[in-house]
């Protein structure tokens, strides 16, 4: 049985399947962005977390939005891993070219 938890090596397989999703999305003349959403918890150093930032670096960041480093306050979520629509608001100003915090 395969585990539920990100191992080393998972990030060559998240990378893969990233950029196939973008070929996917890309050849049907559409635009693809990849978004890590914020989390409502303290910052902590985590083997998940660890794992994605070398897929990352794999990939590439042209069309990923990462708030994994975003800390807003506790009205943006509904509790540490659900996002409130004020959140969404940020995320639609930043794709949006907007008043986005990441521009």
């Amino acid at each position: 049985m395969e585990s539920a938890y990100l191992n080393d090596g998972d990030e060559f397989e998240i990378a893969r399947l990233m950029t196939e999703i973008n070929e996917v999305v890309s050849g049907a003349g559409r635009k693809l962005v990849f978004l890590v959403p914020a989390l409502y918890e303290t910052e902590r150093v985590s083997i998940a977390n660890k794992i994605f930032d070398k897929a990352l670096r794999i990939y590439g960041r042209d069309n990923v939005v990462d708030h994994r480093g975003l800390r807003l306050g506790a009205e943006y979520f509904f509790d540490y891993d659900h996002a409130h629509d004020k959140y969404f608001g940020i995320v639609a100003a930043e794709l949006g070219g907007g008043a986005g915090l990441h521009q």
